[in-house]
């Protein structure tokens, strides 16, 4: 005989590592609201803006943040009901 299946709670969620600059980041991000890189690049003390705009880029195509183009910045905006599809593994 086979054992039967387990339904797991979290079926149909990925999970995502996170790094404890990204887990600041978004923490950051949940505090304000929403940030473009200019903000983000100020708040990490970082030399230029391609590294905030790499860093928001990258947590938006991994489905933890919304991006909105207002004139010409763009924004980015935590999603929690995306973020609950997504379980995120706190840093190590």
């Amino acid at each position: 005989e086979s054992a039967q299946a387990i339904e797991s709670p979290f079926a149909g969620v990925k999970e995502i590592p996170l790094s404890a600059t990204d887990a600041k980041v978004i923490e950051y991000i949940q505090t304000k609201g929403m940030v473009c890189a200019s903000d983000l690049q100020s708040y990490m003390h970082y030399k230029g803006k391609n590294a905030a705009s790499a860093r928001l880029n990258l947590l938006y195509k991994q489905g933890i943040l919304d991006r909105f183009q207002m004139g010409h910045k763009v924004y980015y905006r935590y999603n929690a009901g995306k973020a609950n599809q997504i379980l995120i593994t706190p840093p190590q």
